[in-house]
């Protein structure tokens, strides 16, 4: 599963720096803030795969993981040019936080709550 995760992951920031390379009208600014809310989703679903053992917590943050990622894309798509006034990079740092955060959380209590 890690492996397909990092391969799929890997294939979407190569297909979307191809994508900001053909089309002039999509901003390397906007290419950037995807390639790095993809990069900030495999990287959280690889490390939950690697250090979490409760599948439960696996599978339901797994699929709040690709949730949060499709919602991260679509800030960092639509965002205008600049970090300064702009909400939407705000959003998208605040977003990867709180899926850091989830991540130390769970790990934590598969840890010490059994």
């Amino acid at each position: 599963m890690k492996k397909l995760l990092l391969v799929g992951g890997l294939s979407l920031i190569f297909l979307n720096i191809i994508t900001g390379l053909i089309f002039s009208g999509y901003d390397t600014f906007n290419n950037i803030l995807v390639n790095v809310s993809i990069l900030s989703s495999i990287s959280v679903t690889y490390f939950l795969y690697s250090k979490t053992n409760a599948d439960a917590f696996r599978i339901v943050l797994t699929f709040g993981y690709s949730f949060s990622g499709l919602i991260k894309i679509g800030l960092s798509f639509f965002s205008k040019n600049t970090f300064e006034n702009n909400l939407l990079v705000l959003a998208l740092i605040v977003i990867i936080v709180f899926e850091l955060l989830t991540l130390l959380l769970i790990q934590y209590m598969s840890k010490h709550v059994t």
